[in-house]
């Protein structure tokens, strides 16, 4: 019986006899009560230290809800408070403002081809009617001279 109390995975009170009695139990056991009702006492918490446990254990969780509620609401405060959520249009003008860049500059663009273009023809017809005006001189100078 000694070897099996040792053994036990359980944790064991040896409390068989009374105060002056000693029993091999009592030398392998987890733990030695000098009676029967000392061994209930010790194995069970008393209902004073049960209460403040769990009066500790509401405290505890009420300070923790607290913090989360605090951190939440610093966060809530910091979203509501941040330049993005009071100005959001702010988000849009950087867009809007690169948008309004590249108009112009296509618009630019677009401009500088049609002048290019437009001076190109420009220097064409200027060719051209000096090729007609050349043409005509010259069958006019042959037309005289014949």
């Amino acid at each position: 019986m000694a070897e099996a109390i040792f053994n036990s995975k359980i944790p064991i009170i040896s409390a068989v006899g009374h105060e002056i009695d000693f029993t091999i139990s009592d030398f392998v056991a987890d733990l030695r009560a000098p009676t029967p009702t000392a061994a209930a006492e010790l194995a069970v918490p008393s209902t004073i230290e049960l209460i403040s446990y769990i009066n500790q254990l509401n405290i505890r969780r009420n300070k923790g809800i607290v913090n989360i509620i605090n951190k939440n609401k610093e966060k809530l405060l910091s979203l509501t408070s941040s330049y993005i959520l009071k100005n959001p249009e702010s988000i849009y003008e950087v867009k809007a403002q690169k948008i309004d860049n590249l108009v112009e500059k296509l618009l630019f663009i677009i401009k500088s081809k049609l002048d290019n273009n437009y001076n190109n023809l420009k220097h064409i017809e200027v060719r051209f009617n000096n090729n007609i005006k050349n043409t005509l001189n010259n069958k006019t100078n042959r037309y005289i001279n014949n």
